[in-house]
């Protein structure tokens, strides 16, 4: 039977590692079994990282320094260790857990291997439990905090005393999906429809529910927001359809998605910043509004925002001579889809930085519920359709006040309707003063 070390992995997980006698490699992790003569330096048991190899032993600087050091070069027999090789199988809370690398579903525990924007919310290492998992978005929520956890954050932990449960379960469908989409040229709205379309090709193999055409339907619908006041008027008369999602909560859940994706986004403006508080240039020495690009120049950002166009443009001015443009980048809002100056400037700065943009910012769901201070346009089948900002939802004179809406125009003109009758084209909120661009 192999033997098995546990160790603290760089995540701060416990993770078992098999034994394996062979000659290690360079970056490899090794355990000290049979110490010959190292002149009290190390001992049976310890562990370290080769740094380097020969014919005859390895190489480790604290191998050399360890308890006073009287090894100088930190040489160590081959004979002298085994290899640790790092499993997929680690230990939390004292139970044994196995990773994998698939998406989530509702219920299962998740570890974070490789966080990104996270707010201090979860770090490398913490385990979460799922609570939502609309799994073609690319991301899931937990029941810890509120933030989107992305699949290239984390890996499915699974107990591995679960067999017993697992088997009275139905096996279930896996779908894989083969998509391919020109992000640059494709609005976020063609984007989700790829998916959806995707995924519904492939849902139409299958034979039964929840793959009828009726079905297929509703999920368009409730993934891409694409017919917001047929899902409003089906959640009155429907509980649940048969494909497992509760139509009376699809508004909420993909306002509550698109208010985690605003919230990631204006944190990341602040998390993407440098820290300046040990470094040599006087002019950067302290501040806290400095960014730094590839080539490690620091640089301050100045957004454009013009919303008439749609469009979000971050410049970065070196810090040092303002004067200076050192990069650039842009965010541009399809016209059908609800414009939010966070989520522009986000993309437009991690463009500008030349960094990924993450999927959520460019999928964010459209907002399902006008709230006060977001910018509607009437969409009444007669008349004018005057745009403006919400001052109240719900309440008023009218008779039927609780199901509409009051806006002022830019004219001041006061305007009711009711709230399908309106449709959201900004919910930024934001109220700031509208900057353009200067050719």
């Amino acid at each position: 039977m192999t033997n098995v070390t546990i160790l603290t992995d760089d995540n701060g997980v416990k993770r078992e590692y098999r034994e394996v006698r062979r000659e290690a490699n360079v970056g490899e992790r090794i355990k000290i079994i049979a110490e010959i003569d190292s002149y009290g330096v190390y001992k049976n048991g310890d562990t370290f990282i080769v740094e380097e190899s020969k014919c005859i032993g390895v190489y480790n600087t604290d191998a050399a320094t360890r308890n006073g050091g009287n090894n100088p070069s930190g040489f160590i027999e081959h004979r002298e260790y085994v290899v640790l090789e790092p499993t997929d199988i680690v230990q939390v809370d004292g139970v044994r857990f196995r990773e994998e690398k698939r998406e989530a579903k509702v219920g299962e525990r998740i570890l974070i291997i490789a966080a990104e924007v996270t707010g201090g919310l979860y770090d490398n290492g913490s385990v979460l439990t799922v609570k939502i998992a609309p799994n073609t978005l690319g991301f899931v929520y937990v029941n810890e905090h509120d933030l989107a956890v992305l699949y290239r954050e984390y890996v499915v932990i699974t107990p591995l005393n679960d067999s017993l449960t697992k088997s009275t379960e139905p096996i279930p469908n896996n779908i894989t999906v083969n998509l391919t989409v020109n992000v640059a040229s494709s609005s976020p709205s063609e984007i989700l429809k790829a998916i959806v379309d995707s995924v519904q090709a492939e849902l139409a193999r299958f034979v039964g529910a929840p793959n009828n055409e009726e079905t297929r339907g509703k999920m368009t619908e409730a993934l891409t927001n694409k017919s917001r006041d047929e899902i409003v008027e089906q959640a009155k008369e429907e509980a649940s359809i048969n494909t497992g999602i509760d139509t009376t909560a699809v508004g909420r859940v993909l306002q509550k998605m698109r208010d985690n994706v605003v919230e990631r986004a204006k944190a990341d403006l602040v998390e993407l910043r440098s820290d300046m508080s040990n470094v040599r240039n006087p002019h950067l020495l302290g501040r806290d509004d400095i960014y730094l690009t590839h080539e490690h120049v620091g640089v301050t950002v100045e957004f454009i925002v013009n919303k008439e166009k749609r469009t979000v443009v971050c410049l970065l001015r070196n810090a040092v001579f303002p004067e200076m443009i050192s990069g650039r980048g842009i965010a541009k809002c399809s016209p059908d889809d609800c414009f939010n100056v966070h989520i522009g400037k986000a993309i437009a700065l991690r463009r500008a930085l030349g960094l990924d943009v993450p999927t959520e910012y460019l999928t964010a769901p459209q907002p399902a519920e006008p709230r006060v201070g977001d910018v509607v346009k009437s969409t009444h089948a007669f008349g004018r359709n005057p745009e403006g900002r919400v001052s109240q939802v719900g309440g008023g004179k009218y008779i039927c006040a609780s199901e509409g809406l009051t806006f002022f125009t830019t004219d001041g003109e006061h305007v009711w309707r009711f709230k399908d009758n309106v449709k959201i084209i900004d919910d930024s909120r934001d109220q700031e003063t509208e900057m353009t661009a200067v050719a």
